[in-house]
């Protein structure tokens, strides 16, 4: 069943936590299903642990900009006084055939329900259990780490040069991998710009993953529902929800508390290389930039057919990052102050949604940003209650 936080069915979405066991004999996780084309056991059902669930955190943000979308990590604290979550319990309710399925690479799932709409928070695998006993031993808590199936895509060798057609764009080549390897999750993938070679190379369905997205100058992530998602160069510059504001966040707005802001030399690339697989380095630089912050040089490497391409992509990069800007990196929201409000809107943001901040200067003054959503992270604690922090990335190069 779904737990509502600290009995307030008003302030807070019911939350609900679920693991997969499976139900049969065959096909357990960490069994020998993997690697052989199937991801899970079709009979897996979920368990719902929301009564047990002490405090949840998700964490789900790039470092830089530049860094591709990491994997979507959750760590949860859960009450075992029945011992239920502890692996050596055989007779504990999540027993299958005689083996615990309290084991890594048990799924999670995490769901928020708010005004009978229900959005996904996180979805992924059990890495970790640990069971502590504070209070003298007087208590026992079991703390679960988790991380996304993204992860398991460096688990799976694809052979290049089995997948694709020359001068194949982005997004039909992201499909052949995941029919490769037999994604079972869904995916939501944007067709792509540039157009690709033969990429021959045998590695691993995310590393094949990231030439694509390098050479198009897209981003691929793994979704709080599961599904991948592609979003290429042009994305941000004409998809709806990254060109229209879906929030703004502000005094006279929707509040907010700790916005970080910053200016500083890291992403500041006044010179670009782009080197084609095969072609001649194609390069873009500004002389402005260079006389105020020396050479700061991006080399990129891709798998794109034409000389022409890689110039476009070095320009490309060039106009987003030759001038340093005064950024909002972040702000923490705590929707239960306006629930009715901003329930709905925190909950069904996205990655790469175009928000808007506003943020007051002590003494008088303001400045306004517009900015793409960068990550988003879950705080949910008896102490402080149901926090969100958005991370971003500028919108105005868009």
């Amino acid at each position: 069943m779904s737990a509502y936080l600290f009995g307030n069915s008003t302030a807070y979405p019911s939350l609900t936590v679920e693991i997969g066991i499976p139900s049969g004999t065959q096909g357990v996780w960490g069994g020998s299903v993997w690697g052989t084309g199937l991801w899970a056991d079709p009979t897996t059902v979920w368990a719902d642990i929301s009564a047990y669930v002490r405090q949840v955190s998700t964490s789900w943000e790039r470092s830089r900009e530049l860094n591709r979308q990491p994997a979507n990590v959750a760590n949860l604290v859960l009450s075992n006084n029945d011992g239920r979550f502890t692996p050596g319990n055989l007779s504990g309710p999540y027993v299958v055939a005689g083996t615990s399925q309290i084991r890594p690479r048990v799924p999670l799932r995490i769901q928020a329900t708010w005004n009978s709409t229900t959005y996904p928070v996180f979805y992924g695998v059990i890495t970790n259990w640990q069971d502590n006993l504070p209070g003298y031993g007087k208590d026992l808590v079991t703390s679960v780490t988790a991380t996304d199936v993204g992860s398991q895509l460096a688990l799976f060798a694809v052979d290049g040069a089995t997948i694709g057609t020359a001068a194949s764009l982005p997004g039909s080549r992201i499909a052949d991998i995941l029919n490769t390897i037999f994604w079972p999750y869904g995916s939501s993938i944007d067709t792509g710009t540039s157009t690709l070679q033969k990429d021959a190379t045998n590695d691993t369905a995310a590393t094949l993953l990231q030439h694509v997205a390098d050479s198009d100058g897209g981003l691929w992530f793994v979704d709080r529902d599961g599904s991948l998602v592609y979003h290429d160069r042009d994305h941000r510059s004409t998809a709806t929800r990254s060109t229209a504001t879906q929030i703004t966040f502000g005094p006279s707005n929707t509040q907010y508390d700790e916005p970080q802001l910053s200016q500083d030399d890291t992403l500041i690339f006044n010179t670009v290389n782009v080197t084609p697989e095969g072609l001649d380095t194609q390069s873009a630089s500004d002389g402005d930039s260079i006389g105020l912050y020396s050479v700061r040089a991006l080399d990129i490497g891709g798998w794109m057919t034409t000389t022409a391409e890689a110039a476009d992509l070095a320009a490309y990069w060039l106009a987003k990052y030759k001038d340093p800007e005064y950024r909002v990196d972040r702000v923490r929201v705590t929707p239960a102050y306006s629930a009715s409000a901003v329930w709905p809107l925190a909950l069904d943001a996205q990655i790469d949604d175009r928000h808007s901040v506003v943020v007051t200067i002590p003494g008088g003054g303001s400045i306004t940003r517009a900015v793409h959503v960068s990550g988003i992270s879950h705080s949910i604690t008896p102490d402080d209650g149901w926090r969100i922090v958005f991370g971003y990335s500028s919108a105005t190069p868009y």
